[in-house]
């Protein structure tokens, strides 16, 4: 919980604003009424444990626009002009992803639906890193600078790994 609400809340609120549709990728099994915040459609991992790259694979085959904003339920920041910058910025692009201190943040980018194909090859082939399965892929980085220009603090790409991270966020924010 932050602020009062799930972590999973705040990313459907966060995301609502950018948004026609909202896709959550859960577990497979996983109870879709628990996840069904904000009026999402749930849909599945193909197979458990597999990372984050089977859940963009599961999101992206999910989606009914032709680009879809993905953002990890860990991230309880994102910032609505962020996610429309990158919305905008390339429109022709496989990804476009937020760049910062020379690391891409694939789990905060807006993604091509077409990808999901080249996506599901590489997860086939072995690859698990995400940024590793970009190969191939026509990627658009978007430097620190312009995500600064709209989120000074770069609280859009704060995530919670520990509870350390949690706290550190709740003083913050101050939730």
């Amino acid at each position: 919980m932050l602020g009062g609400r799930t972590l999973l809340e705040r990313a459907a609120g966060n995301l609502a604003p950018v948004c026609a549709e909202l896709v959550v990728v859960a577990a497979p099994g996983a109870d879709d009424a628990r996840y069904a915040v904000g009026g999402a459609r749930v849909t599945h991992d193909a197979v458990e444990g597999e990372g984050p790259l089977a859940g963009i694979v599961a999101g992206l085959r999910a989606a009914r626009a032709p680009r879809a904003l993905v953002v990890a339920v860990d991230m309880p920041c994102v910032d609505a002009r962020v996610l429309a910058l990158l919305a905008r910025a390339a429109p022709d692009a496989d990804v476009t992803a937020p760049v910062v201190g020379g690391r891409a943040e694939p789990l905060h980018a807006c993604w091509a639906v077409r990808a999901a194909d080249a996506l599901a090859a590489a997860l086939a082939g072995g690859v698990r890193k995400v940024t590793d399965a970009w190969a191939g892929l026509a990627v658009h980085a978007i430097d620190e600078v312009a995500i600064r220009a709209v989120d000074p603090e770069l609280r859009t790409l704060w995530n919670v790994n520990v509870p350390e991270d949690l706290e550190r966020i709740r003083a913050a924010i101050g939730g």
